[in-house]
Order: structure tokens, then C-alpha cells, then sequence
């Protein structure tokens, strides 16, 4: 099976978080939740390089106020119940399910 990720939520400098999560939903509906997951990549470092486009981490986390490792939680689940708040197992495959599926090596 094929898993699909959605990933960088919370850089909205690149696209809006409300348009991931109607991308989201607009996949999950039109072909499986079964093989979507969530994923997310806020970082502490960036492994001895310069942070881009500022001089500190704290700098990037000044620019983009969203992108912490738990606004997939705190922010995207709330906005997809939202939408869809009756699809709440939906959500629960895409989050718990299906990466347990992924990295036990069945996905």
C-alpha cells in the first residue's frame, strides 16, 4: 500500500495551513483516509548550517508563529473537525492508524 503525507503545516509563508487541511479533506474524500497521514517538520537545528533567512532559530520562530511541533494538535486537528466534525474516525485513521501502519512497515 501507498501512503500519502501532507506535510509543512504551520510555514504559512509558503501556503496557508486552511489550504492544506482543504486539500486534506478534498483527498480523503475522493479517494481513501486509509493511506493519508499527517507530518510535520519543526526542527531545533539545522545541522551546523545558517538558519535561512535569519540569524537565529528564534528568528524563524519570530517569522513563523504557527510552525510548532504541536500545532498539528493544537491548530489542524481543531480545522478539520471543523469542516468535517463528523468525521472524527477519519481523522483518528489519518493520525493513529495509518503511521502506525507506515512504520511498522505495511504501508
Amino acid at each position: 500500500m501507498r501512503s500519502v503525507g501532507f506535510d509543512r503545516f504551520g510555514i504559512t509563508l509558503i501556503l496557508p495551513d486552511e489550504v492544506r487541511v482543504k486539500n486534506v479533506l478534498k483527498l480523503a474524500a475522493r479517494v481513501t483516509r486509509a493511506t493519508s497521514c499527517l507530518s510535520h517538520d519543526s526542527i531545533v537545528c539545522w545541522q551546523g548550517r545558517p538558519v535561512p533567512f535569519a540569524n537565529r532559530y528564534e528568528d524563524v520562530l519570530a517569522m513563523l508563529p504557527s510552525w510548532r511541533p504541536t500545532s498539528i494538535l493544537t491548530t489542524i486537528v481543531p480545522q478539520l473537525l471543523g469542516w468535517r466534525p463528523h468525521r472524527g474516525r477519519d481523522i483518528a485513521t489519518i493520525l493513529v492508524d495509518n503511521p502506525r501502519r507506515f512504520f511498522a512497515g505495511a504501508a
